[in-house]
């Protein structure tokens, strides 16, 4: 199956008002030549979706129903990688590999679901404090050491945690106190960056929790605080997406909520030798992400999962991918502090994704050139083959 380019936009447009009217799946004609709008249904539930391709099912013809939603980010990615501001492509068109995208899809739900049922196995039959180690990723504390210590029964104590990741190694001293209800909690962590060719250095992160705070007139739940891998991505230099809380002191009632791309400002210290943070506003991820030409623009939970990724500031994988249906290996970094995302090769060379799609769209053009220069010639030759034919004498 193939989809012609020049209904790409149009084709997005129409699953984009589907969705929005509640329609979450479609059937299309599995041996159809071309994917459009004029040979889909789509259907609000699965009785009437599955009936339907029932009824046209036949010898000939087989109708699939199947979900909506990664359709539509296939066709979204595909408008973006391929329509340009006064980009021509009459008679044009791209295979549409539909049964890959759905197996793609399915096996990506799969995997998912699965790494679920691993991340709760167990999780209620921890302490509190526990729990609180493992939702800041260093659940691999060693609990036992972790057990012995609250058995101790002491106010205050600390316990250590180390991880090692591609380019780097981190420790962490984990301080640990019990609240007026005797129930031990994570406070703080003291974490040491270790990378190569640096001097190590070491800075404070409070755990992620969650507290009531009065924004307004309302009272509000409001989640802040640093896991320990974006701890570690901060401390190298990457943005990390927060929420933060404004507080005012004299007037409870201007207090508010607000999320912010956050960076450790390297040139500015407080009166103690701290570095000092900064915050940038504008960066909107998932809008710089789909304008990307990648193969995770394809399936909406994976892209989600690649915004999700960068808004925590990892060095993120991706796959690029060319017009010619190629893939390669990038990797990908949120930069708020010039609004975009950079993308690096797999040698972390920093590339540019839409100066080489531009490069590939120059080449289709000039090769699109050459078929007409190429059947004009044939056009005009095909008449002197027929003026040279051999003569008759009557």
């Amino acid at each position: 199956m193939r989809v012609r380019l020049a209904d790409a936009f149009e084709l997005e447009q129409y699953l984009s008002e589907r969705q929005q009217e509640g329609r979450s799946l479609l059937s299309y004609n599995k041996d159809a030549g071309f994917f459009d709008k004029n040979t889909i249904r789509t259907f609000d539930n699965e009785f009437d979706a599955h009936m339907e391709a029932y009824d046209a099912t036949t010898a000939q013809i087989y109708t699939r129903v199947v979900p909506l939603a990664p359709v539509l980010e296939a066709v979204r990615h595909l408008n973006n990688a391929m329509i340009t501001e006064g980009g021509q492509y009459e008679g044009s068109s791209l295979t549409f590999d539909l049964e890959q995208l759905f197996s793609d899809y399915n096996y990506k739900q799969e995997v998912n679901n699965n790494a679920m049922e691993i991340e709760n196995v167990n999780v209620e039959e921890l302490s509190p404090l526990a729990k609180s180690l493992k939702y800041a990723g260093m659940g691999k504390v060693d609990n036992e050491e972790l057990n012995q210590k609250m058995a101790e029964g002491q106010d205050v104590f600390s316990i250590g945690f180390k991880a090692e990741f591609k380019d780097a190694a981190a420790e962490a001293v984990i301080h640990c106190a019990r609240s007026g209800k005797g129930m031990y909690y994570a406070d703080s962590f003291d974490v040491t960056l270790q990378e190569a060719g640096k001097e190590d250095w070491t800075r404070n992160y409070r755990f992620p929790r969650t507290t009531n705070i009065t924004i307004g007139d309302e009272i509000q739940k409001v989640k802040t605080g640093f896991t320990f891998k974006e701890s570690v991505n901060q401390m190298k230099g990457q943005g990390v997406f927060k929420t933060f809380v404004f507080v005012d002191k004299q007037q409870p009632k201007n207090n508010r909520k607000y999320e912010a791309w956050e960076y450790i400002n390297f040139s500015k210290t407080d009166v103690k030798g701290n570095f000092l943070t900064e915050k940038f506003y504008d960066l909107d991820v998932e809008k710089k992400v789909h304008s990307l030409p990648l193969v995770e623009n394809m399936d909406y939970e994976n892209v989600q999962r690649l915004c999700d990724s960068l808004k925590r500031g990892n060095i993120q994988s991706a796959k690029y991918l060319a017009l010619d249906g190629k893939q390669e290996q990038i990797y990908l970094v949120a930069n708020a502090r010039f609004n975009t995302i950079n993308a690096y090769d797999k040698e972390m060379k920093p590339i540019s994704l839409h100066e080489k799609r531009k490069l590939e769209l120059e080449t289709l053009e000039h090769h699109k050139q050459e078929q007409k220069q190429s059947k004009k010639e044939t056009l005009k030759e095909e008449p002197q083959k027929q003026k040279k034919g051999p003569k008759i004498k009557l």
